[in-house]
């Protein structure tokens, strides 16, 4: 048996799909997001706490929290100590939405400001650069410079509230 898994949409928030227990529904997780760009939110059960990510290819980064050696590698990721400590099963996986890879950086940051998730350590509030006094390693820093970011604005229109937000984010050249 995959465990349970169902589509959900309520009032607060729209969820195209949650998975409830994924370390019992693991094939069907990977199989329902092959080659799929979205946004994605790990709910703790028993405390309430979330993770919100997202990803070119879900697929691919399910795989790596299913992998138990990197999760165990990222013991810095808040997700991933709660992940070791309660469990797969005491999580529920949601699919927030499925995006195109253009407006992935987006739709992250508006998923972020309405969740405001306690497992994501850097806090987005209206902008990318906001750290919430997060501090880079040197080696970081060295590899950013490198990369010779562009900044660029984006704005975009909340359907719900219409409302216009804009935030900055750095693009960077590979």
């Amino acid at each position: 048996m995959y465990g349970k898994y169902f589509l959900k949409s309520n009032s607060a928030h729209n969820v195209v799909k949650v998975y409830s227990n994924p370390d019992t529904c693991k094939v069907r997780i990977l199989a329902e997001n092959k080659s799929k760009t979205g946004i994605y939110r790990w709910v703790n059960t028993i405390n309430g706490k979330s993770y919100k990510g997202s990803a070119l290819n879900l697929r691919h980064r399910f795989i790596s929290y299913f992998n138990i050696n990197q999760v165990l590698h990222k013991r810095n990721m808040l997700i991933c100590r709660a992940l070791v400590k309660s469990g797969y099963s005491s999580f529920n996986l949601e699919i927030l939405e499925y995006c195109e890879g253009n407006t992935r950086i987006v739709r992250q940051i508006y998923n972020i400001n309405l969740y405001k998730p306690e497992y994501n350590v850097i806090k987005l509030c209206n902008s990318m650069r906001h750290r919430s006094g997060y501090v880079h390693k040197n080696s970081s820093k060295l590899k950013i410079a490198s990369n010779k970011p562009k900044r660029r604005m984006v704005k975009f229109k909340a359907i719900t509230t219409n409302t216009e937000q804009s935030f900055d984010f750095f693009l960077f050249n590979r």
